[in-house]
């Protein structure tokens, strides 16, 4: 039996213990972030944390372990022509991602993106098992709620408003959420949010 300590990211592993796991993480995904991440990152901590769990689902969905390549497409909608890559995202379309050099959040249904991190450490060990930061940030509570609503998530959905946010959606009524294409979904936030860092 696997205990806390022997995982990647104890903490992270403790705080999200339930995991639902789709498949692995692409070799071309690993060949990529091997040959491409600063130092400074801490790739070899993502590699190992990838081939301990491999790309799937966290805590009833609320976090997506993603395969960088294969969802590249749901971040290019954002940043066109640019050198970034989804690590993680969230059941409301939040991705975490990397320039190789930082990790940053971008708010897909706000729009708003910035910088949250110099390595992947402490995303994982500090901001993903922060209390704080999934309630507040993620808002966990809403997240549960919409899944005693309308069910857990299927691989390749996300929640999402409707309307949606930038057309007039209010982010606090559950009655306004419903399932959506992931990618469906992302590309369409695109196109109604003048993206923005701060």
């Amino acid at each position: 039996m696997t205990v806390i300590a022997d995982h990647v990211f104890p903490s992270f592993s403790e705080r999200h213990p339930l995991f639902e796991k789709f498949g692995e993480i692409s070799a071309e995904s690993i060949t990529l972030f091997k040959k491409n991440a600063e130092i400074s990152l801490l790739v070899d901590l993502l590699l190992d944390f990838w081939g301990e769990y491999g790309e799937g689902r966290f805590s009833d969905g609320l976090l997506y372990i993603c395969d960088p390549i294969r969802k590249k497409p749901t971040l290019d909608f954002f940043f066109p022509n640019q050198d970034v890559y989804p690590l993680v995202i969230s059941s409301f379309g939040d991705i975490f991602f990397t320039n190789w050099k930082s990790i940053f959040i971008l708010r897909s249904t706000y729009g708003t993106y910035k910088r949250i991190s110099p390595n992947l450490e402490l995303i994982f060990e500090s901001t993903l098992q922060s209390n704080e930061f999934l309630d507040d940030g993620l808002d966990r509570s809403f997240h549960r709620k919409c899944i005693t609503k309308l069910g857990r998530l299927e691989p390749g959905q996300i929640f999402g408003f409707e309307p949606a946010i930038a057309l007039g959606g209010n982010d606090e009524d559950i009655g306004m959420v419903k399932r959506f294409q992931m990618d469906v979904h992302l590309a369409f936030l695109s196109q109604l949010v003048e993206l923005e860092e701060r």
